[in-house]
């Protein structure tokens, strides 16, 4: 992000107001919510609409495993693995530092030298929230526990969760295991985002393994509310969490809860947030990461003109009749000179409601420019000169 020293060494090249229907202006207020932290997200903009304690690191139990999910993920999209793939399962829990949770906690309830192809054993994680599911997949992709976490904290990083840390796969509590509610939040949002097709499987409710009918704990999942996820848990130490996610009218929100004091608690919270955030909140797409938003003057290349687009599709999120009072500025640096690599941040645009940057995505170069030779270069500075 620019800071305000620098944004002063770029040109201002458009202020306009975007346009839309009539809205009345309301005040919006969030509910009170008596819990330890919770967060409300829109999955499209990535604005966070309502908020309480978003960056408290604390204890997330079985949530855990929504890390856990996404590391398998990640596997399938690489085709590491298919969901036909067999797992032969081992001694459950040989290589883990958390055998206690083979006894205690959600279960599918595998045996030990057997044969489950992954896809029961994803129904096993998401679904019914295994512990031995989480074992025996960590098992399989890094020999051992403490090699899988060690790609759980690798992805961590890359999405930007920069206060979390985990040390087990099922979500043990200790010092060393913490999230808090907006880095839940992200991840949320990238399972939801990155891993779309696989993404479905967190609206099953139920399934059948080994004659036993295992139920999701998110109830939800059987109201008509829009909800499709995504996971919840309990534990003594944290109580009652949540990360739901629920799509009403193409906006989709993501509410993270924790610390509820029962099952009653967590599902009224989210209810509040999600009626108060489908109420009160419109989200708009403005631009696709394809559209060409300025082509930039660029000195010394082999071409004459730089186009700049977004990395990703621009969304924002509003209040209800405040569409129309959105403005846009867009920055773009001056004096640019080849080379220039392809994705290079060339500017950046900012979208304000009221004086209030909401988003501020970067413009990048959408292609390389080389250095020109001799005779472009000089044909470029001859034809800027009719300009």
């Amino acid at each position: 992000m620019l800071n305000k020293q620098t944004f002063f060494k770029y040109v201002v090249l458009l202020n306009v107001v975007l346009s839309a229907p009539h809205g009345l202006a309301i005040e919006v207020v969030p509910p009170r919510l008596d819990l330890s932290a919770y967060v409300l997200m829109d999955a499209d903009s990535g604005q966070v609409l309502a908020a309480d304690n978003l960056d408290e690191q604390i204890g997330v139990a079985g949530l855990t495993k929504l890390m856990t999910t996404y590391v398998i993920f990640d596997a399938v999209q690489q085709q590491k693995l298919t969901p036909d793939t067999v797992i032969d399962i081992a001694e459950i829990g040989a290589h883990t530092t958390t055998p206690e949770v083979l006894k205690s906690g959600p279960r599918m309830f595998l045996q030990s030298h057997s044969k489950i192809t992954l896809a029961d054993l994803l129904k096993g994680l998401i679904i019914q929230n295994g512990n031995d599911a989480a074992l025996v997949l960590a098992q399989h992709i890094a020999g051992n526990e403490l090699a899988f976490v060690e790609r759980m904290n690798a992805v961590a990083k890359k999405l930007g969760m920069s206060k979390t840390h985990f040390n087990n796969v099922a979500g043990v509590a200790g010092r060393e295991h913490y999230s808090t509610a907006f880095d839940l939040a992200l991840l949320s949002r990238a399972l939801i985002r990155n891993h779309a097709s696989s993404y479905a499987m967190f609206a099953e409710k139920q399934f059948v393994y080994n004659n036993i009918q295992q139920t999701s704990r998110n109830n939800l999942l059987w109201k008509n509310t829009g909800v499709d996820g995504l996971q919840t848990s309990y534990s003594i130490a944290e109580g009652y969490c949540a990360a739901i996610s629920a799509k009403r009218n193409n906006m989709r929100l993501i509410a993270i809860v924790l610390g509820a004091g029962n099952e009653r608690e967590w599902t009224t919270a989210v209810d509040a947030l999600l009626e108060w955030g489908y109420r009160y909140f419109e989200t708009h797409k403005l631009y696709s990461a394809e559209q060409v938003l300025y082509r930039a003057a660029i000195s010394d290349g082999n071409m004459r003109k730089v186009a700049l687009r977004l990395a990703e599709d621009l969304y924002v999120t509003v209040p209800h009749g405040h569409y129309e009072e959105l403005t846009l500025n867009m920055a773009v640096q001056k004096n640019l000179m080849a080379p220039v690599a392809e994705r290079a941040v060339i500017g950046r645009v900012e979208v304000m409601l009221a004086n209030e940057v909401l988003k501020s995505p970067a413009l990048i170069a959408a292609q390389a420019v080389p250095q020109g030779n001799a005779v472009q270069r000089l044909f470029n500075d001859v034809m800027s000169m009719f300009e």
